[in-house]
């Protein structure tokens, strides 16, 4: 455990309902667009107050979305496409994997950085199970390049100083374009986000064969055994010596996440008397993908809902 330890503090009470079975989450500059399945987004304030809500029909089983010059982009994994929302409400398709109608690869995440549309899916299946997915991949729409192949699993395009990072959830790792790759004991990894040298990822309960095959976990989709723990694992970013760290353990609310975002400055600044005494210079924010609120409610705990704040008050993190 670093010496900056990892202090929870409670969720506001306007987006626990919000939280529920949300898949994809990410800023804005009006606050935070969330998705909820299988064809809803969510205008949620930097006070995490629902603005908007509005029913994309052309959305089917909604995944990951980014916001892009005066647009939301938004992950239709069960039609093989990205549907743009605009914020005047026009509706379109903006790039699609296939012209199937159907999920045939498993599009799951999108991301714009320098003007170029990046997107990650699992490649199309070799047989019944998604597990046979194993020739996954990013590709830049802008440029109709692959950057990263072939990948298993692949979740949560970010960039970090100009590097690609992404998920490879079912080997439970962590990769950049750039070569350096961090292998983890924690779970079926989704959501990615940075903060000041660290790499926070959201790790799933997921399914393996055998009890043995801890190095390789299915999404829950598949069957099998259960395998993995639900919460957020910390990553120190050191090059080719990046290491896992600590792990927060979030079980006892749910046994997917699935997307991590920053929680808006603006609320920071406006909660500073609550937030000062936790000495927390920054937070992060969870989505569930998989909420299970009857099982927090057995259990006599303060754990929060999903947000954290990282301090780095009592000394350095090594």
């Amino acid at each position: 455990m670093p010496s900056g330890e990892i202090t929870p503090i409670d969720l506001p009470p306007g987006l626990r309902g919000a939280a529920t079975g949300m898949t994809g989450l990410a800023s804005y500059p009006g606050g935070y667009l969330a998705v909820l399945p299988p064809r809803t987004l969510v205008y949620l304030t930097p006070d995490f107050e629902v603005h908007k809500i509005r029913k994309v029909d052309q959305i089917r089983d909604g995944h990951s979305v980014c916001y892009y010059r005066g647009a939301a982009y938004v992950v239709s994994s069960g039609t093989d496409q990205v549907i743009r929302i605009s914020d005047d409400g026009a509706v379109d398709v903006f790039w699609e994997a296939s012209d199937a109608g159907c999920d045939t690869v498993h599009l799951n995440s999108v991301q714009w950085h320098h003007d170029q549309c990046l997107v990650s899916a699992f490649g199309r299946r070799k047989g019944q199970l998604w597990r046979s997915a194993d020739e996954g991949y990013v590709f830049n729409v802008t440029t109709g390049e692959y950057v990263m192949k072939p990948l298993y699993h692949p979740h949560s395009i970010i960039f970090i100083n100009g590097d690609m990072w992404v998920c490879e959830s079912s080997r439970l790792a962590v990769a950049s374009n750039c070569g350096v790759r961090v292998v983890t004991n924690w779970g079926y990894l989704r959501g990615l986000y940075e903060s000041d040298g660290f790499l926070y990822v959201g790790s799933t309960v997921g399914r393996s064969k055998s009890k043995s095959t801890g190095a390789l976990i299915d999404n829950q989709a598949d069957p099998g055994l259960r395998s993995g723990r639900c919460g957020i694992g910390v990553i120190k970013l050191d090059g080719k010596n990046s290491r896992a760290m600590e792990f927060i353990d979030l079980s006892v609310y749910a046994d997917e996440i699935y997307d991590i975002t920053g929680i808006n400055p603006l609320y920071l600044h406006r909660n500073e008397p609550a937030i000062r005494p936790l000495r927390t210079q920054h937070a992060v924010l969870a989505s569930y993908a998989g909420a299970q609120p009857e099982r927090a409610s057995r259990l006599e705990t303060n754990v929060p809902d999903c947000r954290f704040g990282n301090s780095r008050m009592y000394g350095s993190r090594s």
